[in-house]
């Protein structure tokens, strides 16, 4: 965020809330916004995004989240670019959200996986054995941590550890 000459972490931190409301809209895992603000965060690392271009970062990388982590076979169809098109109110024809994607997987060099708090909540969940309140309040904590750009720099698995034990403290 700090290369960013036009995006604040408040803009961030926006965008995001937004993402969760997309991703309620597709039904998509969790993981998958997980995945999103990932390659968000990667975007606008190493590439200058003009302010009125933000949203259209955010929406190709929920697109490619989306593709990723569900296997949606509506990958190169023109109604799925239409779908992402649209929940930016048609700020963004089909045709740009496309072009950013494309952009975006360069960036990223194609390089998608990225372990995730949710993945590590899982691998916990399985282990452990946490009860279902607690994973889901585990989950919440962890969509919070979201919001704020300096969590990506913890390692995934001490955010999702962090998020298991306050769960655990707040449903004894």
């Amino acid at each position: 965020m700090s290369q960013q000459q036009n995006i604040t972490e408040n803009m961030r931190a926006i965008l995001v809330d937004w993402l969760v409301d997309v991703s309620v809209h597709f039904n998509v895992m969790s993981e998958t916004l997980h995945y999103a603000v990932n390659y968000i965060d990667r975007t606008l690392a190493d590439m200058q995004v003009e302010k009125t271009k933000l949203q259209l970062v955010g929406v190709a990388c929920m697109k490619i989240a989306d593709v990723f982590n569900e296997k949606s076979k509506e990958y190169y169809r023109q109604e799925n670019s239409a779908e992402y098109s649209y929940i930016t109110a048609d700020e963004y024809s089909p045709q740009q959200v496309v072009a950013m994607e494309k952009a975006i997987l360069n960036v990223l060099n194609f390089d998608l996986y990225a372990p995730t708090a949710v993945g590590f909540i899982k691998v916990y969940d399985r282990v452990l054995l946490v009860p279902p309140e607690t994973q889901k309040v585990a989950l919440f904590l962890s969509d919070l941590t979201l919001l704020s750009a300096k969590t990506s720099h913890f390692a995934p698995s001490l955010v999702a550890s962090a998020c298991l034990f306050l769960s655990l403290m707040a449903t004894r």
